[in-house]
């Protein structure tokens, strides 16, 4: 009985000491941090398009048949370089038409001239002898007639030469409008005409883009647009 009694103490003995040595756990180190919006996290890929900054419709101002197209669609072309030409027959036609007007209008104005330059020259001969009273009257009311025929005449000319010098200046604006011209540089698009077709004038032939700056647009759901704030960076491929 002794015995049993001796070897219980002895085991409560040992389970103190066991319990003395363990050591107390050492505390977590944790690092704080303010919780907000992170729009750098999320990656998303949209489809979308690549439009020009810039276009420009062209047309011819007058019509015709188109005798020449001389680019093709994504060409580069420079300001003031010949993209196309419709035929020039009837343009031509009418510039030698109307330069041999303006050039008959300008020799009666000629005539014209010298008769006014004949008629002063009397009236002014005739004056001294009407300021001396030694000319009849119905002299010197000839001579102020001729004076004013010769300078209405003068005048109708010279206005019937400017209205030809007014045609010419048409008539040559034709002949350039049969010239299509690129008004800026940059590249060919939209080719809708084709040689031997019929235009109307202010019918669309082609368009000039400009894709020193271009434009990306893509469609974002309503549920993803408050992803993207103001002045954020994207990547295009």
């Amino acid at each position: 009985m002794k015995k049993i009694v001796l070897a219980v103490v002895m085991v409560m003995a040992l389970n103190g000491c066991v319990n003395k040595e363990q050591k107390t756990p050492e505390p977590v180190k944790v690092k704080s941090m303010t919780v907000g919006d992170n729009y750098g996290t999320l990656s998303q890929g949209y489809s979308g398009t690549i439009e020009e900054m810039s276009a420009t419709a062209l047309s011819f101002a007058m019509g015709g048949t188109i005798k020449q197209l001389l680019v093709e669609d994504g060409q580069m072309v420079r300001q003031g370089q010949v993209l196309a030409t419709i035929d020039a027959t009837t343009a031509s036609n009418g510039l030698e038409s109307a330069r041999a007007t303006t050039s008959q209008a300008g020799d009666i104005v000629q005539q014209a001239q010298d008769v006014y330059n004949q008629a002063l020259d009397a009236y002014n001969r005739l004056r001294i002898l009407h300021d001396n009273g030694s000319l009849p009257e119905i002299k010197w009311i000839e001579a102020e007639t001729r004076l004013k025929q010769a300078e209405t005449a003068l005048k109708s000319a010279q206005t019937g030469v400017k209205s030809a010098q007014a045609t010419e200046r048409i008539a040559r604006k034709s002949v350039t409008d049969t010239r299509l011209v690129a008004p800026t540089s940059g590249y060919v698009a939209r080719r809708s005409a084709e040689v031997g077709q019929n235009l109307l004038p202010g019918a669309p032939v082609m368009s000039i883009l400009k894709i020193d700056q271009v434009k990306v647009k893509f469609s974002v759901p309503e549920s993803e647009i408050n992803r993207f704030v103001k002045g954020q960076q994207v990547e295009v491929r």
